[in-house]
């Protein structure tokens, strides 16, 4: 697989990252804690989240966060796949909030094809003004004014969240997810009750603590296989699952699969 980048841009808290992927085999994306909006400006291809198979063409757009589990699947062979992808960090001012906090049933790629197409084109926008500050911080809100209008569309399936409590709650998660942490450790790095701070967790992020944390982990173990030699069970130990049993168990629950088939065609 052949990654080419063709430009990238950070101004304040927004980047943009335009890539075109040539690719004979299947390849993966993990996540990491931003939100991002994926437009595809060039050829076609097929991805899993969350255990739905899109299949994407040019003039698509689709939302990626940190509790997605994502897999490539295939790239045309005849046109690659070129995607912009306008990046926002958790919590940021451009209401990402309630995609970066969805429950696990939010459907990924934009359903309404007028919210896709306007956010489509506000991202070509933000390419075109990439060395234009003044516009580009200007069409940047717009993207977070799109966002409003998607939000309304899932507001059945997104839960009530407290963006203070959740940007505490995910920093202690992430910076901690390789040690051996709990609800407990959370609730207390919050002062809070764990009885207190496990139902606010919920009522906020959708999921539990601990299914949330397995997630995260899950996300972890799949980064460090790419870049590392370590064994599928060392890489586990590493990103702080205690067994191997526990580590293939919850990579079966959320993948469907296990580790070896998960990454055939990685």
């Amino acid at each position: 697989m052949e990654a080419k980048t063709l430009f990238y841009k950070r101004t304040g808290p927004v980047s943009v990252t335009q890539i075109y992927f040539s690719a004979k085999k299947v390849f993966s994306l993990v996540s990491d804690a931003r939100l991002k909006i994926v437009a595809i400006t060039g050829g076609s291809a097929t991805i899993e989240i969350n255990g739905i198979i899109y299949t994407l063409k040019k003039g698509d757009v689709f939302i990626l966060s940190a509790v997605d589990i994502r897999q490539w699947k295939s790239v045309s062979d005849t046109e690659g796949l070129e995607i912009l992808m306008a990046s926002f960090p958790p919590m940021s001012n451009i209401s990402a909030t309630p995609f970066f906090v969805r429950k696990a049933d939010f459907v990924n790629k934009i359903p309404d094809k007028s919210v896709n197409d306007r956010l489509f084109s506000l991202l070509l926008m933000l390419r075109e003004f990439i060395e234009t500050d003044d516009s580009y911080t200007f069409v940047s809100s717009m993207v977070g004014v799109m966002c409003e209008y998607v939000k309304k569309a899932y507001l059945s399936i997104l839960p009530d969240a407290d963006n203070e409590f959740v940007t505490k709650a995910l920093g202690f998660l992430h910076a901690n997810a390789k040690s051996e942490i709990s609800c407990i450790d959370a609730a207390r790095a919050m002062n809070l009750s764990s009885s207190h701070f496990s139902r606010k967790f919920k009522a906020s992020v959708g999921i539990s603590f601990s299914s949330y944390l397995r997630q995260y982990r899950i996300y972890l173990v799949l980064g460090e296989l790419q870049h590392s030699d370590l064994s599928i069970t060392e890489c586990a130990y590493k990103c702080g699952f205690s067994s191997s049993a526990g580590f293939y168990k919850a990579f079966n629950q959320i993948t469907g699969t296990n580790p070896s088939k998960y990454l055939q065609g990685c």
